[in-house]
């Protein structure tokens, strides 16, 4: 509908919010990379401060993994 209104090229435009959340999607997919990476090497070594750390590590993650699914979809659609 936006590109019958306004011409072919509005439907390729990017708004600003689009770009914001596209640079907040990446940023939070590396941030999960990170804390997934950290959490293997903390699980890796042996004892109880290790094995508490580690299960933070993973709740981390998965509260970065829930930003990372917002951030897309908010990209979605804003695009």
């Amino acid at each position: 509908m936006r590109a019958v209104l306004l011409g072919p090229r509005a439907a390729n435009r990017k708004t600003p919010m689009s770009t914001i959340f596209l640079v907040l999607f990446v940023i939070s997919l590396v941030v999960v990379v990170l804390s997934l990476f950290a959490g293997i090497f903390i699980m890796a070594r042996p004892g109880e401060a290790n094995r508490r750390r580690s299960n933070l590590m993973m709740r981390a993650r998965i509260g970065s993994q829930l930003g990372v699914v917002i951030f897309l979809l908010l990209y979605m659609a804003t695009k």
